[in-house]
């Protein structure tokens, strides 16, 4: 029986079964234990204990007869290869050209052409947004640092940072655990430029204008009244999709028309533009994704882990 490629077996996102049906000319039979093709993986070690490369790996087994080669980032074979990719986290995946099987050939062009892997000369290398956990290796660690990149009107969004407002009002973090929260723009809104991400445009975002206001207001008060923001976030997160966000914002004490007046303003869309651009140049388009220490991007499981907390939803928005 002929079906469509599941991609590298299936798991390469915590949340999300990734298995894009490929169009009917480019059908292949799922491989066998036996016919799965032979590849030789270069895998760039996380050096952080935190970031683990369990679903990469199992999925790249089940998709090949895998023979995985380890190697430290410090090493002058890694650099040459994170730098000729452009590659920012790790683990990071590479499997030469040199030596391969025409089936893993075509095999690994499938994997290109729907997304899940990338190509330089010499190379086919895992695309690094389709691994669950990484480590930025670049970025400096900032202890108890975490940052959650969101749609406001994501269900799953809002589950966790309920659970995080709650667990910070009560001081159940860990002691010196700080939170910050980002927004996720449309990419319909956003370039890449040589002097970096650029938002032009309307500001956009996956959910609809909405979404654009109700960004636009947690931004607000965050900024200007720090200290009804965690209030805010755990009331509003219980009715995220209603209008009447006015009703949370009484429940936290603040000024509805003083927020009001500073959302409408060119300052309120000022902070959107600003803050939307982060995410892009990390690569972040998955609602939500959690930054810990500046440096770790960790599942849900293993922030719970971190956190000593359970995070009512685990789930992701893109």
């Amino acid at each position: 029986m002929r079906r469509s490629l599941k991609i590298a077996a299936c798991l390469w996102s915590s949340a999300v079964l990734i298995s894009p049906s490929l169009p009917a000319q480019a059908a292949t039979p799922v491989p066998s234990a036996v016919s799965r093709p032979v590849v030789t993986i270069l895998e760039i070690q996380a050096q952080d204990p935190l970031v683990h490369d369990q679903a990469v790996v199992k999925a790249l087994e089940e998709a090949f007869q895998a023979t995985f080669h380890k190697l430290d980032p410090k090493t002058d074979q890694a650099k040459t290869l994170l730098a000729s990719s452009g590659v920012q986290r790790l683990p990071a995946f590479f499997i030469p050209e040199k030596g391969l099987g025409a089936a893993a050939r075509r095999h690994l062009e499938l994997l290109v052409a729907n997304g899940m892997m990338a190509r330089m000369p010499g190379y086919f290398f895992a695309r690094e947004d389709k691994v669950p956990e990484s480590e930025l290796f670049a970025r400096d660690r900032i202890a108890g640092r975490l940052d959650v990149f969101v749609m406001s009107q994501c269900p799953f969004a809002n589950g966790a940072l309920r659970s995080l407002a709650y667990a910070l009002q009560e001081k159940k973090l860990p002691a010196g655990t700080t939170l910050s929260v980002h927004y996720l723009l449309s990419p319909l809104c956003l370039t890449r430029t040589a002097g970096g991400i650029q938002v032009s445009g309307p500001l956009q975002s996956s959910h609809g204008l909405g979404e654009v206001e109700e960004d636009i207001r947690q931004l607000v008060i965050k900024k200007f009244f720090p200290d009804q923001w965690g209030r805010y976030i755990f009331l509003r997160s219980y009715d995220f999709e209603s209008s009447y966000w006015d009703e949370a914002a009484r429940g936290a004490g603040l000024d509805e028309q003083a927020v009001r007046g500073k959302a409408r303003s060119d300052e309120g869309k000022a902070l959107l533009r600003e803050d939307g651009k982060l995410a892009a140049e990390l690569g972040i388009a998955a609602s939500p994704t959690f930054l810990w220490e500046n440096r770790d991007l960790l599942s849900a499981e293993s922030l719970q882990k971190v956190l000593g907390i359970t995070l009512e939803s685990t789930g992701s928005c893109r």
